[in-house]
């Protein structure tokens, strides 16, 4: 939604096996690239991830209090992301809701 509301194209389609040559197939369209995923599988390993990071401008992980950070996600974060923060809705108390995380991702981004 954030690079559609800066009219910049995104593909966000889902692709089973994450490869270079499917994301050098969708990188050559001009578009940012979502890729979306929440753990290590068979179609989807540390060491393939690993090998395609160089081309990842962002990778943002999500967090939540009460489950633990994945040490092997963490370190290729460039952005964390609180669910705490997202639900939040009292600025006084320094709680920032979802539109401050929102800008927050979007500058991280480099969306104007």
């Amino acid at each position: 939604l954030l690079f559609r509301q800066a009219r910049e194209a995104c593909d966000s389609y889902w692709m089973r096996k994450l490869t270079r040559e499917k994301l050098e197939r969708r990188l050559d369209t001009g578009a940012h690239v979502l890729v979306k995923t929440h753990e290590w599988t068979p179609q989807v390993r540390r060491a393939d991830f690993e090998a395609l990071a160089p081309m990842f401008s962002a990778v943002v992980v999500s967090v939540r209090e009460g489950f633990e950070e994945d040490p092997e996600w963490m370190r290729f974060a460039t952005h964390v992301i609180h669910f705490e923060d997202i639900v939040a809705k009292d600025e006084s108390e320094g709680k920032l809701g979802a539109v401050e995380v929102l800008r927050r991702l979007a500058e991280h981004l480099g969306i104007t």
